[in-house]
């Protein structure tokens, strides 16, 4: 499985640390890999430094260094990113469960001891990737006369980019249309009747 780290320009042609604690319930050998990915469009990824060992059942710390490529000569395209992998080989006969902490990523060849963020700071982290509300909420207005209704939505922290929207109506209007970026979106509907309100869930999505 991997992790996607933004934006591929930051630390290219430098060194960085990869740090993290592992375990296993059993004996398989694991790998991690970094790997630098220009984006779509862009130059061909690049397989860097990777990192082997036997785990256990205790729990061990993994460090390895790794100097990303420089910008020369390459084309950056649409979302690029640092990526983590990590993998590991059972045999043919046994499974086993892995467990993986306090994974870090820094500039530099010295691995720094994990730094924990609080509820707060993670979710707001959180919130740059993806946002929903998988409950009802509100539009601005009724249908009356015309049958028509907006509702729009401004997001609790600006996401990466302009997300991919996914909005549900939730009442008896249908949506008929939706705009928005890093910032919010609206969206309008009509089929709605008398004082009915349009009442609509959503996703927005804005992961690499």
């Amino acid at each position: 499985f991997s992790h996607k780290i933004e934006d591929v320009r930051t630390l290219a042609g430098k060194t960085i640390v990869v740090s993290f604690w592992v375990k296993s319930s059993g004996t398989p050998t694991f790998y991690s890999r970094t790997k630098q990915n220009f984006g779509g469009g862009g130059t061909a990824s690049g397989h860097l430094t990777h990192a082997t060992t036997t785990l256990s059942t205790s729990w061990q710390k993994i460090t390895y260094t790794t100097t990303l490529g420089t910008m020369s000569g390459k084309t950056i395209g649409t979302n690029p990113y640092l990526e983590l992998n990590w993998y590991w080989a059972n045999t043919s006969t046994t499974t086993a469960d892995v467990y993986i902490a306090q994974v870090k990523i820094e500039e530099g060849s010295t691995a720094t001891s994990f730094e924990s963020k609080n509820y707060g700071e993670e979710l707001r982290d959180c919130q740059r990737y993806y946002q929903a509300v998988p409950g009802s909420v509100l539009s601005s207005g009724y249908g009356g006369g015309d049958e028509y209704s907006r509702g729009s939505h401004i997001f609790h922290q600006t996401m990466r980019a302009s997300p991919t929207l996914t909005i549900t109506d939730n009442s008896s209007g249908t949506l008929i249309a939706q705009a928005g970026s890093e910032y919010g979106f609206y969206c309008t509907f009509n089929g709605l009747s008398g004082t009915t309100a349009s009442l609509f869930s959503f996703t927005a999505d804005a992961e690499l």
